[in-house]
């Protein structure tokens, strides 16, 4: 947490109560440059906001140059967030250049390595990667597609069986990915309060029957924290 955002966060006069809310969640998770990298249904579950609703405010926010997000830019490919971003610079924070030595002369090609050197080996040659590394760059690399590691955070029960999960996430369409990020942790504190004796569910169970579908989602415990946010935000 970021002292030095949350206070000018909750002193900004020109935001509005749901950007103030969102912005101020933001400073939370926030180092001490204004940068990380929650996911949006975490925002949304700190907030007691819908995604959308968080989704719009980060889209204010950014046009009023109170918030940058550099898409695809943090751990595993989600979007960074720098809070109060310094104006003068347009590049992801805390984030090493692109150009990481200086450009030297090419040597004259008598110089260079064989040439069975100079190209990489036919990708046939290559190691085949594992399943789970193989789903994670399809995972990581698909623009705006849900992050599986935003579901795994949000479940509450008992964290099992994740390559079954990892597997029946990868298999939903992407509008179903951000219904079960978004509803998950709603539904197993509702589920698990009507099944107290029952044994946990298991996350991939959860996928692929779509049980995010299920009505009752009465008795889903809410963020302690909201109610503070709430009330600093109307003050």
């Amino acid at each position: 947490m970021s002292h030095k955002f949350t206070s000018k966060v909750w002193e900004d006069e020109d935001l509005s109560p749901t950007e103030k809310l969102v912005l101020g969640s933001l400073a939370d998770h926030a180092n001490d440059q204004g940068v990380c990298y929650p996911s949006i249904a975490r925002l949304a579950r700190r907030t007691g906001f819908s995604a959308r609703t968080v989704q719009k405010a980060i889209k204010d926010l950014r046009e009023v140059g109170k918030l940058r997000v550099d898409e695809n830019a943090g751990p595993k490919g989600c979007n960074l967030f720098t809070v109060y971003p310094s104006k003068d610079s347009n590049a992801p924070a805390d984030t090493p250049p692109k150009q990481m030595h200086p450009a030297d002369p090419a040597p004259p090609q008598e110089m260079r390595d064989p040439p069975q050197l100079l190209h990489p080996p036919p990708a046939g040659a290559a190691p085949e990667p594992s399943g789970t590394v193989k789903n994670r760059q399809k995972e990581d690399h698909r623009t705006g597609d849900p992050c599986f590691s935003n579901f795994w955070e949000q479940w509450p029960l008992k964290k099992q069986g994740k390559q079954k999960a990892v597997k029946a996430f990868q298999r939903l369409s992407k509008p179903n990915k951000v219904q079960a990020i978004e509803r998950v942790y709603e539904w197993a504190i509702s589920w698990r309060k009507n099944n107290p004796t029952a044994t946990d569910i298991h996350p991939a169970t959860f996928l692929n029957e779509h049980r995010w579908l299920d009505e009752d989602q009465a008795g889903a415990k809410v963020d302690p924290r909201i109610p503070k946010y709430l009330a600093l935000a109307q003050e």
